[in-house]
């Protein structure tokens, strides 16, 4: 992979919607294998983040509807106990609210 002026910038403007801070980042665009390493940070913590939310969002919502609106809560409140990426905390926020 070539590390280009145009990748280091899409990097460091994508690694904070995933929750890796600063230092983190450049640190790791000193090198290419550092680069790549950073993406595939990013890339992995939007899947894992995207599948957490959507299955709590599936028992949320069967909670829900069968009348559980605790449970139906506990559902986002685990999910904001273990989410860094701020898209899915704020997603998470907002269906806690909803239920409230």
């Amino acid at each position: 992979m070539e590390l280009t002026d145009d990748l280091r910038a899409l990097l460091r403007r994508t690694a904070p919607t995933a929750a890796i801070n600063e230092a983190e980042t450049e640190e790791a665009l000193k090198s290419p294998e550092g680069a790549e390493a950073l993406m595939g940070m990013v890339l992995s913590r939007f899947r894992e983040s995207a599948r957490r939310f959507l299955n709590s969002m599936y028992r949320m919502t069967s909670l829900r509807d069968s009348g559980d609106i605790e449970g139906a809560c506990q559902q986002m409140c685990d999910v904001l106990a273990v989410e860094v990426v701020p898209r899915f905390r704020q997603a998470a926020e907002e269906q806690l609210k909803g239920l409230k």
